[in-house]
């Protein structure tokens, strides 16, 4: 084999790599963000079940100041 058909096989091989590790690593993305929407949905449908007016007379809960505006 001659230097240009080594040449253009490593960079044959360099592209695969390439390729592969672009496509792991997007599959590990789109895995994660399918786990964190699945996530998301089912702490949402937990919040709902919350009282959020008992939460908020709770004496636990600290109290909102407000201050005048002066425009």
């Amino acid at each position: 084999m001659d230097f240009r058909g080594w040449v253009s096989t490593t960079i044959i091989i360099f592209n695969l790599f390439v390729l592969f590790y672009f496509a792991a690593i997007n599959s590990m993305y789109l895995a994660l963000f399918f786990a964190a929407f699945i996530e998301s949905v089912r702490y949402n449908r937990r919040r709902k079940l919350v009282d959020l007016y008992e939460v908020f007379r709770s004496p636990l809960t600290p109290s909102i100041s407000t201050h005048p505006s002066f425009q």
